[in-house]
C-alpha cells in the first residue's frame, strides 16, 4: 500500500495499550474511540482499512455490529472478545469479519490480523475447505490440520454432542 493502514479500534482501556503498540510497530494510524457513537462519527468521516471492535465494550451488540460491518467505510472488520468466545466467533463468521481475538489484546496477535490485511487487503476472500457435508458449513482453513479438524467437525455436525475447537486467535 501507498500510504500506512488506517485503524480504528473501539476496544476496553486494558487493550487500547496493546492496539497503540501494534498500529506503532506495523507504521499504522490507529484511532481509538470509546463509544459506539464516536465510532459511527468516525466511519461516516473517512474510509478505514481495518476497524476493530470489542463485543464486551458498552452498547456493543449484534445488530450494532451488523451496522458496521455494513458501513462502507469498514475496510476488514476484526472482532474481539472477553476470552475464547463461540458466540463472538459466530458473529464474526456471520458478519464476513478477518477474525476473534481473545481479550485482552496482545499487541503480537493484533500485529498479526494488520500484517495480514496490509499483505491481502480487506476485500479479499479468505481459502476454505469445504466439509464432507458438501460445503453447506463456511469453516475457514486449508492447512492439514484444519482440514483434520473439519473431517471430526463434520462426523459430529449432526449429533447433539458438544465440540469445543481450541487454538491460538489468529493462527487457523
Amino acid at each position: 500500500m501507498s500510504r500506512p493502514l488506517r485503524i480504528l479500534a473501539l476496544v476496553p482501556t486494558p487493550s487500547e495499550a496493546a492496539v497503540r503498540h501494534a498500529a506503532s510497530s506495523s507504521k499504522c494510524a490507529a484511532t481509538l474511540v470509546s463509544t459506539p457513537a464516536a465510532l459511527f462519527g468516525h466511519l461516516g468521516e473517512s474510509q478505514w482499512d481495518l476497524t476493530i471492535v470489542s463485543t464486551a465494550c458498552d452498547h456493543v451488540d449484534p445488530r450494532l455490529l451488523e451496522r458496521v460491518a455494513g458501513e462502507q467505510s469498514t475496510g476488514a472488520l476484526v472482532l474481539t472478545a472477553p476470552g475464547p468466545s463461540l458466540q463472538a466467533a459466530l458473529l464474526a463468521e456471520r458478519l464476513g469479519a478477518l477474525g476473534v481475538l481473545s481479550e485482552p489484546l496482545s499487541p503480537e496477535g493484533l500485529a498479526r490480523h494488520i500484517e495480514r490485511t496490509s499483505d491481502e487487503g480487506p476485500d479479499l476472500p479468505l481459502p476454505s475447505a469445504p466439509l464432507e457435508d458438501g460445503g453447506k458449513h463456511e469453516l475457514i482453513g486449508s492447512s492439514e490440520p484444519m482440514i483434520a479438524v473439519f473431517s471430526v467437525v463434520a462426523k459430529v455436525a449432526d449429533s447433539a454432542s458438544t465440540v469445543l475447537l481450541t487454538g491460538e486467535s489468529g493462527t487457523g
